[in-house]
């Protein structure tokens, strides 16, 4: 059995959809998010009609990339900060249902769920999406007690999901410092991109020579590869080896995961053994079929790809440390695949949460899948 832990936000998330181009302008990035909900249930003066769709439920990465962590009934413990409202309790009951263990998130009266909005049309999503939260401030503060160092390092996987930056820093500072053997998976998010932190803020180079795994976007890849002067995406693998004052910026990192929507996903990897670094590259999978028709999204698919890709690296580490190379590469390149098929099947379906796994408890999306001949 592997043990991870989850350090980030809880959310609910809200869905419109708004098919009309002149309704689909009329929301900004500036809104918050009453107004946006407010707007999704007026009609237009122009018009009678509101919003073509809405959903809603629980989201954020604790849940979103966790439930993926916990399918194959492995130990998955949540850190993160909720309030005492009825929208906290009942994201902890997802949580729990999830198998994930909410022991770790600390809950305060006076705050309450962070609350997401994605407003899409037919060919696009309004982004960044709204997010509003009280949260956050105590999130940076929470307190990294013995017990809670003690608690990090049982864990074999930390895994930090579009983790509010100065938590991500000082949760995977402690936990190298406890688990020195430990597999720590860094995916920032839109913290590189969406401006509300400077890159200095993100604390993105600490974090990253601490981490085992790093997943991008391609703009977030953009971000990286600016900040680094590598010049084009296609050199990101340059981060193996590159070295600033001459030390490595990321002496841990044996996975690189960049993904590109539509276009598919790369990943590369540092064989210890050879000492070669490795690309495996995929094409989309065909999303065709939704049962949702127009109001499935790629909301979700990113982090599904996340839990499948960090659940089935770990599960090679177990195994596959004495495979001579050409099965090593196999390992790799299967985890990859897997995590293709569980974000395609996440794009079939409306919103992040895998309601088959929470309703079920061991639905396997990715393999649900029907999976394409190699490209």
């Amino acid at each position: 059995m592997v043990r991870y832990c989850i350090v980030g936000h809880g959310a609910f998330d809200h869905n419109i959809f708004e098919f009309d181009e002149d309704r689909f302008q009329e929301y900004n990035t500036n809104m918050s998010i009453s107004e946006a909900l407010n707007l999704s249930t007026t009609p237009l003066e122009s018009e009678n009609e509101i919003c073509d769709y809405y959903d809603g439920n629980y989201g954020g990465p604790i849940l979103t990339v966790g439930q993926w962590l916990a399918q194959r009934g492995d130990d998955v413990s949540a850190i993160s900060v909720v309030g005492k409202d009825i929208m906290s309790d009942r994201y902890i009951d997802y949580l729990m249902k999830a198998g994930i263990s909410t022991d770790k998130i600390r809950r305060y009266a006076d705050v309450s769920l962070a609350q997401c909005v994605y407003v899409h049309d037919r060919h696009e999503t309004m982004d960044p999406p709204l997010w509003e939260d009280d949260v956050t401030d105590k999130f940076k503060r929470l307190p990294l007690t013995s017990s809670l160092r003690d608690f990090l390092a049982r864990h074999d996987s930390l895994v930090l999901p579009i983790t509010e930056p100065l938590a991500a820093k000082r949760a995977a500072k402690t936990y190298i410092e406890e688990r020195k053997d430990g597999f720590l998976a860094y995916i920032p998010g839109p913290y590189l991109t969406d401006g509300s932190v400077d890159f200095s803020r993100t604390y993105f180079r600490k974090i990253l020579k601490l981490s085992n795994l790093l997943q991008l976007n391609e703009d977030e890849a953009e971000v990286v590869v600016n900040e680094f002067d590598l010049e084009d995406v296609e050199n990101i693998n340059q981060l193996f080896s590159l070295q600033e004052d001459d030390y490595d910026i990321a002496p841990r990192l044996e996975y690189l995961a960049v993904t590109l929507g539509s276009k598919g996903s790369k990943l590369y990897w540092l064989d210890k053994k050879s000492g070669e670094i490795n690309e495996h590259c995929l094409s989309a999978l065909s999303i065709e079929g939704s049962d949702v028709e127009n109001f499935a999204t790629s909301q979700g698919a990113g982090d599904a790809y996340s839990g499948v890709l960090i659940r089935s690296i770990m599960d090679n580490r177990r195994i596959s440390s004495d495979f001579e190379k050409r099965k090593r590469i196999g390992a790799v390149q299967d985890a990859h695949r897997l995590a293709r098929e569980a974000a395609a099947g996440m794009c079939k379906i409306m919103g992040a949460l895998n309601r088959r796994v929470i309703n079920a408890g061991s639905t396997d999306i990715a393999g649900d899948n029907e999976t394409s001949d190699e490209e």
